[in-house]
């Protein structure tokens, strides 16, 4: 399905701006982008993940004709989504009988849960539950399976003696795979002008 056309649109990303004045609200003066992510290092766009982090105990205030949220930190104005925020747009796309919701990206959750401490995934585990509320949580279900074109261990995969985690993928700084508690192994590509980073196990600008 592509974005906007029979279904809503979800941001797993945030849009900061640097404010100029001492005034906050929406429509205040702005010098221009925001600053850069912390890991992602774009001026202005800040990773879901890394929005937890700017907006961790302030203030989260609501746009109130389109629903949706922002905060302010310092001199710091972002706007962005949350579970309210897509509460209120799957009820409007159920209402109209859309055919779902496109998300960009997936690379842009919490993957880890280190960072919005609600568990692995939780925008993406959000909508996926209150969209298709009698299947089973996207946090449980299973990414299909590639073969690792790699050395492997004894008993065949590189998950062998690994915990349950996301791992480097050889050769390929835009890949990065997953081990689940089967020693299962599961291939995840990063997104645009992305690469995986090891210390915090996601996608970061390159």
């Amino acid at each position: 399905m592509l974005c906007g056309i029979g279904g809503t649109r979800e941001h797993l990303y945030g849009r900061a701006f640097d404010l100029s004045t001492a005034s906050t609200g929406v429509g205040a003066p702005a010098n221009g982008p925001g600053e850069e992510g912390c890991y992602t290092g774009e001026e202005g766009f800040w990773a879901y993940y890394e929005t937890c982090l700017y907006i961790e105990g302030t203030t989260t205030q609501l746009i109130v004709d389109q629903e949706v949220p922002y905060a302010v930190t310092e001199n710091q104005w972002v706007g962005f989504d949350n579970e309210a925020s897509l509460d209120t747009k799957v009820n409007y796309l159920k209402t109209n009988n859309f055919g779902g919701a496109c998300v960009w990206s997936l690379d842009l959750d919490d993957t880890t849960g280190k960072f919005c401490k609600m568990g692995k995934c939780p925008f993406i585990s959000h909508l996926h539950d209150i969209l298709v509320p009698d299947f089973p949580s996207f946090s449980t279900t299973t990414p299909p399976t590639t073969t690792m074109p790699t050395t492997t261990t004894s008993t065949g995969t590189p998950c062998d003696g690994k915990s349950s985690g996301h791992f480097p993928f050889p050769g390929d700084p835009t890949k990065y795979y997953q081990c689940d508690s089967l020693d299962r192994v599961h291939i995840l590509q990063c997104g645009s002008n992305t690469v995986f980073n090891e210390a915090i196990e996601t996608c970061v600008h390159s």
